[in-house]
Order: C-alpha cells, then structure tokens, then sequence
C-alpha cells in the first residue's frame, strides 16, 4: 500500500515456488504467471539485478508491468531465492505524454522482444503490442544498441525515427523518439533557403558588375 508503483512484491526459491507475496493470491496463481518466476529464477541463476520481460497477469492485478529480480543470498553465501517487484507502466506513460515534443511526434519504449511498454500519444492503443516501427524491430534484432532512420508511418506521415538502449535497465529496453522528417528538416531547410538567397544575390550582383564593366 506504501508503494503504489508497483502492483506486487514476493519472493521466489531456487524451486520456483512462490514464497511470499504482496498480492492477496493463492500460489496456484502466482506460479502461473511464468514472468514473475522466471526473472526470479534468472536473477538466483545468475546471482545479478534482473530485467524482465512485459506482462498483464493476474499476479499483477492485470495491469502492464515490467518485472525487477534481484537474488537473495543465505548466511553461507549461496543464492537460495530473489526477491522480484512488479512495477505498474502507468507513470511511465504519464511521464512519456508529459515530454515536450513537436506535434505528430512519438514517444516509444519497448522491452527486448519489441513489445510496447509506454506510447505517445494513444497509450491505450499500443501498450502490451508490438512496435510498429519495423527498423526498431530489426535493431534490436541485431542487437544494435543506437540507430536513426527515416519511416513512413501507418498515419502516412514520414518520421525520422532514433532509438537507444537504456543502459540503466540493463540494456533490457529501448527508447524510440519518431519526429516528422517535416519538422525535424525544418531548420537546416531555412538555412538552406537563406543560403541559396544569398548566393543568388551574390550570383545577380557579379553578373552586373560583368555587364557593367563590359
């Protein structure tokens, strides 16, 4: 109750089973969200701070989580369970409307495999789906960590789309920001503008000079 963010806290052993758990349920359920046990699994195997995967399960009260682990070690040094948190995407979408982008620009993060975990705008719409942007897609299928790339959306719109991983979750997610290649060209286009001006002035000016001095 103190710690609204997320929608369950527990405790897996090395078995699997689900020790403990902040959500008022019966083990049978627990366990049956497989998310949850295998970041709590993974985090005992490997002994570090675990990322998992997207999930809406009843062990988290149906909403959209990202599921943390992280191992617990007994007093002869051994991994013998993880504690595992669930944290609710809702202030993560809250926080992706709230970015100062220019109008018809998008906002995406996504887990590993692609699936959406925060979206701007139409959060509803995109949330637990696979990215629509398919060089997103075949960068983390490269497991390429940065890259740019311009797109024409579903909407029709050309976006120049960039992504990173996000190294504070352990690589485990990606952000992508999509900018209409309108918008995002728009200042070098002025410059560009300007510049021919002047050299067309400048081209106008040496031709007078010519016929004046002919």
């Amino acid at each position: 109750r103190q710690h609204r963010r997320y929608t369950n806290l527990g405790v897996v052993n090395a078995s699997g089973e689900t020790l403990c758990s902040g959500s008022p349920m019966s083990k049978e359920d627990l366990n049956s969200d497989q998310t949850l046990v295998k970041a709590a699994q993974k985090a005992i195997e490997s002994g570090e701070f675990v990322v998992g995967d997207y999930q809406a399960g009843r062990a988290t009260r149906g909403e959209a989580v990202v599921v943390f682990a992280a191992p617990i070690f007994n007093a002869a040094g051994e991994r013998a369970a993880a504690v595992f948190a669930a944290l609710d995407l809702t202030w993560l979408n809250q926080f992706a409307a709230k970015m100062d982008l220019p109008q018809a620009s998008t906002l995406t993060v996504v887990d590993r495999n692609g699936i959406i975990l925060a979206r701007h705008p139409e959060r509803g719409k995109w949330v637990g789906r696979l990215a629509p942007e398919a060089p997103l897609l075949q960068g983390l299928s490269r497991n390429v960590e940065s890259d740019t790339a311009e797109v024409v959306g579903d909407d029709n719109v050309s976006r120049l789309y960039a992504f990173t991983s996000l190294r504070a979750a352990g690589g485990a997610a990606f952000v992508s920001v999509g900018i209409p290649a309108e918008v995002a060209f728009a200042a070098s286009e002025r410059v560009l503008r300007i510049t021919m001006a002047g050299l067309a002035l400048a081209a106008a000016l040496v031709l007078a000079l010519a016929w004046f001095g002919a």
